[in-house]
Formats: structure tokens, C-alpha cells, sequence
């Protein structure tokens, strides 16, 4: 038997280099399910949530051309080397829809939360461009090595309704021990990670 995806699995075999996966378990530690993502290159998860249906919604980093998005979905196509992904499983496992979301550099997605219906994500980016949404916190790239990012996804993955740049004139990294986000009663959101930068 195939130690990471389970029988009937949305993708029962390793597509690239690197897979991302998603597994469930029941409150007695057996495994329900479990399914690999990704396509022909090196794909990783860094983030889940799930929604008030029991669906679950993954994010993280692909450099794969295909096997990522969905037709409709907000980005069809991998922009720059390495893109963040977002995709929604139903709660048996199966694909329900996946975006690409990036510029031309290379974006990663690290936290995810559900907010007033939509799905707001967190991550890195040296894109120049491809990021930021008009009338929003931060418009362009402040500089360094990475700027933060956060992005408010549709529930259904085919729009974004606003998304911001986060950084300064230097490095904005995050480690994965210390990078995080959380969202209150009335959909305010706090992020935290770490920063070089003496501005913005």
C-alpha cells in the first residue's frame, strides 16, 4: 500500500520532485484519507484551515506548470519560478478548486485563515509586480531581499477582493517557527514575522 496516498485518492502517486499532501485523521488517530498535490517540479504546503462545511483549504509554494490551478480560478498559470498556490478539498479529499497567485519573482504562501466567508493568506514575495490590488495598505515593492504579502482569496478561488504588499527598505523573511496570522470576531488581521527594514 502507498504509505502517503490512500486508496481512491484525488492523486494517488508522487507528481514531481516534491508533493505537497494532506491527510486527515479521526479523533482515534486512524487515517481517513490522504492525497498528494502537485504537478511535475517541487511543490510544497505550508498552511491548512478548514472551512464551517469541513472543506480544507491548503496553501504554499509550486514550481510546477500544471496539475496546480483550476479552470476559472484567479491564476491559471505559473508566473515567475516559484508562485504560492491556494486549493480547496471537499472533506473526502477531492479537488475543488486551486489558484497560482504571483508576479514574476518568486511568492510563497506560509498562513491562511478563513475571513467573512473568503480565505485570507499570508506569505513572502520578491515579485515586482502581480501582488498588490489598487487602494490598498502598500502598492509597490519596498525593497530588500522579500516584502510580506496579504491577500483576501473568494471563496471559490476565481478573484482576489484585495491584496497588499508588507515591507520595507530592506529583508522581510519569516521563518517558518515564527511566521503566523490571526484573524478576530470582526475579520481584523494580525500577522507577525521579521523585518531588517528601518521604514514602512
Amino acid at each position: 500500500a502507498n504509505v502517503i496516498a490512500t486508496a481512491g485518492a484525488y492523486q494517488s502517486s508522487l507528481g514531481g520532485f516534491r508533493d505537497a499532501y494532506i491527510v486527515k485523521f479521526n479523533p482515534n488517530g486512524t487515517r481517513l484519507w490522504s492525497t498528494y498535490y502537485g504537478g511535475v517540479s517541487d511543490d510544497g504546503a505550508y498552511g491548512a484551515v478548514t472551512d464551517a462545511n469541513g472543506n480544507i483549504i491548503i496553501i504554499g509554494e509550486t514550481s510546477s506548470s500544471a496539475n496546480i490551478a483550476s479552470a476559472g480560478a484567479y491564476q491559471t498559470t505559473l508566473n515567475g519560478t516559484t508562485d504560492a498556490f491556494i486549493a480547496k478539498f471537499d472533506p473526502a479529499g477531492f479537488f475543488q478548486w486551486g489558484s497560482y497567485f504571483g508576479g514574476t519573482g518568486v511568492d510563497r504562501a506560509f498562513a491562511v485563515e478563513n475571513s467573512c466567508s473568503n480565505l485570507l493568506f499570508f506569505g513572502l514575495t520578491n515579485s515586482l509586480s502581480g501582488i498588490a490590488t489598487a487602494n490598498t495598505h502598500q502598492l509597490a515593492y519596498g525593497g530588500g531581499t522579500n516584502d510580506g504579502f496579504l491577500t483576501l482569496f473568494s471563496p471559490n478561488g476565481s478573484s482576489v477582493v484585495w491584496s497588499t504588499y508588507y515591507g520595507g527598505n530592506n529583508d522581510e523573511y519569516a521563518y517558518f517557527s515564527v511566521i503566523g496570522m490571526a484573524t478576530n470576531s470582526v475579520n481584523d488581521a494580525a500577522i507577525v514575522g521579521s523585518t531588517a527594514s528601518t521604514n514602512n
